[in-house]
């Protein structure tokens, strides 16, 4: 796979992961790979054998592995026929390992999206700046818009949220009465039901036993974004 590196860094760049991320994916797979080999798969200095090369079609969605790797690319040099029938080889092992296959659900892209360590209610106010997060797949059945997703910390939110439960979040500043969302005030992240009344701005928790936390004018207070899907 001589003279790849470059694609290989693109679509590692096109689907927002750094090299940390795809070796902490290609782990994840049972594929044993250190970042300092990526780096040299990217720069043409080594090439990655079947496996990892299977491994990371997978991570950047590629479906179409001559289209991406021999068509489109400027400069790309032609194949003899040889390097055509190891292409194929790749191609058979795709179908063969029942994972690659053009099956109904594979037809839809591999969504990634950052993935926060820190979790809602109990994390600081910038987390959405901080390295701490890992590329995730939007689960099947969330809708589009997703921009980033993390953990609920706690029972506030029950029965609605459960504790340990992910949030999956589309930034957004502003928020419709009744809307879950995801908030930063007084140096903390809190997920609430966002509640405009008389008495002002009410971060409500759906369980009876917390209390309303109300936005004051002095607060330093800040919308993350609206909670559109959740799983357990």
């Amino acid at each position: 796979m001589k003279n790849y590196g470059s694609i290989f860094r693109r679509l590692r760049e096109r689907s927002g992961l750094k090299q940390r991320d795809v070796t902490r994916m290609l782990l994840d797979m049972g594929v044993n790979v250190r970042q300092q080999s990526l780096s040299r798969w990217e720069n043409d200095i080594n090439s990655p054998g079947i496996e990892q090369f299977i491994a990371l079609c997978r991570i950047y969605s590629v479906k179409d592995v001559y289209g991406t790797f021999m068509k489109g690319e400027e400069g790309m040099p032609e194949l003899n026929r040889e390097g055509m029938m190891k292409l194929e080889d790749y191609r058979q092992l795709l179908i063969e390992s029942g994972r690659y296959a053009p099956r109904k659900a594979d037809m839809t892209p591999l969504r990634l999206v950052r993935f926060y360590d820190l979790a809602a209610s109990a994390g600081t106010g910038d987390f959405l700046d901080s390295d701490s997060y890992e590329m995730a797949p939007v689960p099947d059945g969330a809708p589009g818009g997703i921009d980033f997703g993390l953990h609920v910390n706690g029972t506030s939110m029950e029965p609605t949220l459960t504790d340990g439960g992910s949030i999956w979040v589309h930034m957004q500043d502003t928020l419709e009465n009744g809307d879950i969302g995801v908030f930063y005030l007084n140096g903390d992240a809190y997920v609430k039901e966002y509640s405009v009344t008389d008495e002002g701005i009410l971060l409500l928790s759906h369980n009876s036993k917390y209390p309303p936390i109300r936005i004051n004018s002095y607060d330093s207070a800040r919308i993350f974004g609206k909670v559109v899907y959740h799983s357990s």
